[in-house]
């Protein structure tokens, strides 16, 4: 598969030390816990855990019980507007002037 697929593309393919695609090691032990990553990739991978121990309300709510928010969203029409129409004011245009709670813009 890497062959054909690296005539047209460029292919990254990480691998651990002595499995997959990589030479074969000259110690016992190398799995996931014994790689160092480099600086730039921690400072990244402390990011993401942070930003996942203080993520928002409602991604932790979705994330544990993700029916729970269906079920609300299907049984109620307007509560899917809401939901919909503050979804759309926060992953849109940031500079925009619909604010969560609000279906109509001021301009």
């Amino acid at each position: 598969m890497i062959e054909p697929l690296s005539r047209d593309f460029h292919l990254v393919i990480p691998s651990i030390p002595g499995y997959g695609f990589s030479g074969p090691t000259h110690e016992r032990g190398w799995d996931i816990v014994h790689i160092e990553l480099p600086d730039t990739d921690e400072a990244r991978l402390d990011k993401v855990r942070q930003l996942m121990a203080n993520r928002p309300p409602y991604q932790a709510l979705q994330a544990a019980t993700p029916q729970t928010i269906g079920y609300a969203l299907t049984d109620s029409p307007v509560g899917q507007l809401a939901w919909i129409a503050e979804r759309f004011a926060k992953w849109t245009d940031p500079r925009s002037q619909i604010r969560p709670g609000c279906f109509a813009s001021s301009a």
